[in-house]
């Protein structure tokens, strides 16, 4: 049976059978499939099939639909099974493989299971440092969220790991791991990385817990004296650090630095990863641009397109709230000035209360006048039902404490009527 996965940036997936024709998605109660972020417009677009394919459709969305990084445009688009649906922060696809549960890897291990020189056709993490020793996790997904948070679907029951600590990424020999801002850093080798793409042998440190990546096709067992020997040369990493002073942490970085200089230019295997680095690096640079020139939708599209990349996705997310936050302000306080023209001061005291302080667009003078001006509204009113004995004045004027930037003027005014009441 067909089913509909959909993951969100913090790795938790949800899975739900294909069993109509459509679906819509959006933000808005009553859509099949409700997304709830912010960038999720109210109805933002369809997923459908027929008899032999699927389809996805933009619902002329804000921020629109992509299938790999593309954006779709106008109409229907097909897309094959597996293949990435970005809508949003989300990353939905229509897949037919088996979901048990959320997995976290096909586990092995070898101490009982064991061969020499064990080859698998996926790529696999060994652990060789924590809680335990030699578990194999297979990569048989397309991501994984590495943590002990209950959205974790790599799950490490280990107090040095964070509940959302990496990300992990790829498919095949090609896997990305990116650190998720966790408490202990993301360490390859001894080095601390925020994006790196894995190479066969390397050694992947999750706090106090470290795996040996092991490619496709690569014989690899699990030891137990190579592992009593890398224990005793990378004992309490962590620990170590701390005692050391801003001298050796310097020189780590320097050597890092040195590293990464000389693994770019020489190591032809990471020539597409330095690619897509260098577009991601060029989409955030296009997106601030946009920013400057108050091209917010586009600044947003921007900031989405460069998320999805799987580059250190911190800082794009970080951005593209921004700029969804400047593009909602920009069209609340156009609404609000058109409602002032109109003296419809409740519409525009209202659309104004959605702007937030830290916007550009936030103009206090502007909002203030707007509160009076509703205020006075209100006060006349009251005043007008109080000489014509309706009892309703009350209710209306508690409105007035509502009223959001309303002036010390205007509240001086409301108790002294208040004052009046009975």
């Amino acid at each position: 049976m067909y089913k509909i996965v959909i993951c969100d940036d913090e790795g938790k997936t949800t899975i739900i059978p294909f069993s109509r024709r459509e679906y819509s998605i959006g933000r808005k109660e009553g859509n099949a499939i409700r997304l709830t972020d912010r960038n999720i417009s109210r109805r933002h677009a369809i997923l459908s099939k027929d008899d032999v394919s699927f389809y996805i459709e933009d619902l002329g969305s804000r921020n629109g639909v992509r299938v790999d990084s593309e954006p779709i445009g106008k109409g229907r688009k097909e897309v094959n099974l597996e293949e990435r649906i970005l809508i949003g922060d989300y990353r939905v696809s229509v897949s037919e493989k088996e979901y048990s549960s959320i997995p976290w890897g096909k586990q092995v291990d070898p101490r009982v299971d064991k061969t020499v020189g064990k080859v698998t056709p996926y790529a696999r993490l060994v652990m060789v440092e924590g809680p335990h020793l030699g578990q194999e996790l297979a990569l048989e997904e397309e991501l994984y969220i590495v943590g002990r948070g209950d959205r974790a679907n790599m799950y490490i029951d280990d107090p040095s790991i964070s509940r959302a600590h990496a990300r992990l990424e790829g498919a095949d020999d090609h896997w990305v791991v990116s650190d998720l801002d966790s408490s202990n850093g993301l360490y390859i080798n001894g080095n601390k990385r925020d994006d790196y793409l894995l190479r066969a042998g390397d050694i992947v440190e999750f706090g106090n817990t470290h795996f040996r990546y092991v490619a496709p096709g690569e014989p690899y067992d699990y030891e137990y004296a190579s592992l009593e020997q890398y224990q005793k040369e990378n004992h309490t990493r962590s620990r170590a650090i701390g005692f050391t002073g801003i001298g050796i942490i310097l020189m780590l970085l320097l050597v890092t630095w040195i590293a990464l200089k000389f693994f770019i230019v020489n190591n032809a295997d990471d020539t597409e990863v330095t690619r897509r680095l260098q577009i991601y690096n060029q989409t955030l640079a296009d997106g601030e641009q946009q920013m400057k020139e108050k091209n917010w939708a586009q600044a947003a599209k921007l900031f989405a397109e460069a998320q999805g990349m799987g580059f250190g996705t911190t800082k794009s997310k970080e951005l593209k709230k921004q700029a969804t936050m400047e593009l909602e302000a920009k069209t609340s306080v156009e609404a609000a000035k058109a409602a002032m023209a109109e003296e419809d001061w409740a519409l525009a005291v209202n659309e104004l209360s959605k702007v937030q302080e830290e916007s550009s667009y936030f103009d206090q003078s502007l909002a203030v006048k707007a509160a009076d001006k509703l205020c006075e509204e209100l006060l006349y009113k009251v005043e007008f039902m109080v000489t014509s004995g309706d009892r309703g004045a009350t209710t209306v004027l508690s409105a007035v404490d509502n009223i959001p930037y309303a002036s010390a003027e205007c509240l001086r005014k409301r108790d002294k009527i208040k004052s009046t009441l009975p």
